[in-house]
């Protein structure tokens, strides 16, 4: 049975207010304060900056990180002036620089957010009322507080936040943009703002851009990309979003490129400016004619199940050829084996998980699934004589979720956390190797998923050549912030260099369905989803997966095979992620969608 970790979808902006548009002249600032009332008003007096240090330490990374992407961006633009090729080491540094921007700028979001309350979790300090005067940001002081959290959303690129000292603020333009904004004191559980937005005219030229950190507005003409002159600025820099790979950044002097072509594969671009401050224009994707030789990618497909007779009926009901199954890694080979047996009588390979939840493996715990490799792998004990042995065990998923803090009940960067993901790193280390010395090919799947990079770092900490060992890298993206933790993964592998051939699979997602009835959460997706929903979003949700890891795409694992409960008793999400109703009934258009799924194995 999975166990959830808090997952906090993440919100727009506050508590996703209803959008407000205000111009010029509607309200004054005076008239501003005085509406906002006088919270905390009895301490008159000079400002006081009592931003939380989570708040502090991320606003101060996020600039840091800034300034170096925007000066590796200029020292890259000045090399290739001055050599015209090369400038490999110059190239390296502005893509880790831009990697290091991404977590930077996520983090401060994310904090930015999860420290926000709102009117009745916050009653002792008040929201500060926000007006749009031209394209400035104004608001009343709340208090003597002298921080304040600016958030604002542009369509298609994640929140972003800024922590400012001063009461108004003009953001660098979107150009043919609507963008929505609010703002809070940075001071713990304060609420946010009504929301503003402004819409920003498009540029065209070099004199509507007047703003030296303005975005730039991409556009596409056949295979080139064009974009308008920004005022001042005589180097931008272009992002390129490959399907299955690490975001690369690079420099160009004028205002046209033509990238390389990526046969069979739709690329997404941005384009902004080496100013610090500036922000990224909208994306423009260019889809490219494949190949001969470049096919669609078909990941393996199966389905977590269970040891109970109702699984094994129903994982034959829905034609899966491929389980994913959780055993206690200090299990024999021979304790596992009943589960191997029965799946192989109805022709299902298992794709074996070894679970240690809430501690971690000893050095021996770790190197006995060599065991469970030597019996039941290509060539093992197991198989020898019998007509089935195709469906010989590939891989071992080591550790299930591992580098989230739910088990532990700690957070990323917290000493225990970094600790655990060193053990991780040498347990597996010793599995692998223990495997390897069984002369049996079985690969080792590694749990990195960590947004902030600090799980990845004390792992490569610990065992500098971790990716020799790893045949997947895991990820469960269940909801509908699923593309950030696949492009999250991409990006802290590439910057350990791990080799992009090395496959991300997906061993759990799904949607929780009880028909249409309310449930608690479906993190991010429709509480309230019918059957014919969750069919659609499968459909939509898979097919975007194979379209964003391409040739990545290891295993796509559905969780799971039949509901734990019987319908309508039960308003947590866990209890309906089943394919199938909890005694194996279809579930009318997603049961048939699952169906279709496993069948293109």
């Amino acid at each position: 049975m999975r166990i959830y970790p808090a997952r906090i979808a993440r919100r727009r902006i506050g508590q996703r207010l209803a959008v407000v548009c205000l111009t010029a002249g509607m309200v004054s600032i005076a008239a501003a304060t005085e509406a906002a009332g006088n919270a905390g008003a009895s301490t008159a007096g000079a400002s006081f900056h009592v931003s939380p240090g989570s708040l502090r330490s991320a606003s101060k990374h996020a600039r840091a990180a800034e300034r170096s992407f925007v000066s590796d961006a200029k020292t890259l633009r000045k090399c290739l002036g001055a050599h015209s090729a090369g400038c490999t080491s110059v190239r390296g540094k502005l893509q880790k620089a831009g990697r290091h921007l991404q977590a930077a700028e996520r983090r401060l979001g994310h904090v930015a957010h999860t420290t926000a309350g709102n009117a009745t979790t916050a009653s002792h300090i008040g929201a500060p009322t926000l007006i749009v005067s031209g394209q400035q940001l104004q608001w009343s002081r709340v208090g003597r507080v002298g921080d304040y959290v600016v958030a604002r959303d542009v369509p298609g690129q994640s929140p972003q936040a800024e922590v400012v000292s001063t009461t108004s603020v003009t953001p660098p333009p979107v150009p043919g943009t609507t963008v929505i904004y609010a703002v809070r004191a940075a001071v713990n559980g304060a609420p946010w703002s009504a929301e503003v937005s402004i819409t920003y005219p498009a540029a065209t030229s070099v004199t509507e851009a007047t703003q030296r950190q303005a975005a730039p507005t991409l556009t596409v003409s056949g295979d080139t990309l064009d974009w308008n002159a920004v005022a001042g600025a005589s180097t931008y820099v272009l992002a390129t979003k490959v399907p299955g790979e690490a975001v690369q950044y690079s420099v160009v002097a004028g205002t046209t490129v033509t990238p390389p072509a990526v046969p069979g594969k739709t690329v997404s671009y941005s384009v902004r400016t080496a100013v610090d401050g500036s922000t990224w224009g909208l994306e423009v994707s260019i889809t490219y004619a494949a190949t001969e030789s470049t096919t669609a990618n078909m990941p393996q497909t199966g389905i977590n199940s269970g040891v109970e007779p109702t699984d094994f009926s129903s994982t034959s009901l829905l034609g899966a050829k491929l389980v994913r199954l959780a055993f206690p890694i200090e299990d024999s080979a021979a304790q596992i084996q009943p589960a191997i047996e029965k799946y192989a009588a109805i022709g299902v390979r298992v794709l074996p998980l070894a679970t240690f939840t809430g501690r971690m493996p000893s050095a021996a715990e770790a190197q006995n699934v060599a065991g469970w490799a030597a019996a039941y792998g290509p060539g093992g004990t197991f198989w020898a004589g019998r007509s089935d042995a195709s469906l010989a065990i590939q891989s071992i998923e080591f550790g299930n979720e591992t580098s989230y803090g739910y088990q532990y009940g700690d957070n990323a960067g917290e000493p225990s956390y970094m600790a655990r993901a060193q053990t991780y790193a040498i347990r597996f280390k010793e599995a692998a190797e223990a495997i390897s010395s069984t002369g049996v090919t079985v690969g080792l799947l590694a749990q990195v998923e960590d947004w902030t990079g600090n799980w990845m770092n004390a792992v490569y900490a610990a065992v500098p050549n971790f990716s020799d060992y790893v045949a997947g890298w895991v990820s469960h993206p269940y909801g509908s912030e699923w593309h950030t933790k696949l492009q999250d993964i991409l990006n802290e592998t590439a910057a350990h260099g791990a080799p992009s051939t090395i496959p991300i699979d997906i061993t759990e997602w799904g949607v929780t369905t009880d028909n249409g009835r309310c449930l608690t959460e479906n993190y991010g997706l429709n509480k309230c989803m019918t059957y014919g929903e969750a069919a659609a979003t499968l459909h939509t949700t898979f097919n975007e997966m194979r379209q964003t890891l391409g040739s990545r795409f290891g295993m796509f694992m559905l969780y799971q095979v039949r509901d734990q409960q019987v319908t309508g008793t039960s308003t947590e999400p866990e209890a309906y992620f089943g394919a199938l109703q909890h005694q194996g009934q279809a579930k009318g258009a997603f049961t048939t969608q699952v169906q279709e799924l496993l069948a293109s194995n």
